[in-house]
C-alpha cells in the first residue's frame, strides 16, 4: 500500500513496561489509519499484544472510525528483563531486605549493574542479534524502544539513530 508506513516498538514483556508501550500502540493505530504497528517482545508478551490489538479494533468500532490494523508481534528469543533480573546471581531479593545504612546502600549500588542488564553475555548477544533480526524484516520507518529493552537501545545508538524513549 503506498503511503503506509510500519512502526516497529520494542519492549521487554514485563506489563509493567509494556502497558505503555500496548497503550501508546493502541492509540496510535486508531488516530492513524497509515500506520502498520508491529510490536517485538518475548513470548509472554504474546497474548497480550493479541488482546489490545483486538481491544483497539473495538474501540475504534464504538467511536465509529475505520477498523485499524491488528498489530504485528514479533517474538524476541530468550528472557525478558523482569524474570532475568530474579535470577540468584542478580541478589535483588536479598538486597531489598539489607537495613538502610552507609554499608547496605553501597551493597545496592554495586548491583545495580546486574539488574540493569540481568543477562549473561552470550545471552545478551543472542537477543541483540534476534533485534537484528526483526529490524531487518520490518524495515520501519520509525522504531520505537522502551528505556529498559538494551539490547535494541545499543544497536540503534551504535548506528546514531534518534532513539525515542517512553
Amino acid at each position: 500500500m503506498e503511503g503506509l508506513k510500519r512502526l516497529l516498538l520494542f519492549t521487554n514483556s514485563d506489563f509493567g513496561q509494556a502497558n505503555v508501550v500496548l497503550a501508546t500502540a493502541h492509540e496510535l493505530g486508531i488516530a492513524c489509519e497509515d500506520v502498520e504497528i508491529h510490536i517485538a517482545s518475548f513470548q509472554g508478551l504474546r497474548s497480550g499484544v493479541d488482546d489490545a490489538s483486538r481491544f483497539m479494533q473495538t474501540t475504534a468500532a464504538q467511536q465509529k472510525k475505520k477498523t485499524p490494523r491488528p498489530f504485528v508481534f514479533h517474538k524476541i528469543k530468550g528472557t525478558s528483563w523482569g524474570p532475568a533480573t530474579k535470577r540468584p546471581e542478580t541478589a535483588i531479593f536479598e538486597t531489598l531486605e539489607l537495613t538502610p545504612g552507609v554499608v547496605n546502600s553501597a551493597k545496592g549500588v554495586a548491583i545495580l549493574p546486574a539488574v540493569m542488564i540481568p543477562w549473561s553475555p552470550r545471552e545478551f548477544l543472542d537477543m541483540y542479534k534476534e533485534t537484528e533480526r526483526v529490524f531487518d524484516e520490518v524495515n520501519p520507518d520509525l522504531t520505537i524502544v522502551e528505556p529498559l529493552f538494551t539490547q535494541r537501545r545499543i544497536r540503534l545508538k551504535s548506528l546514531q539513530f534518534r532513539c525515542s524513549q517512553n
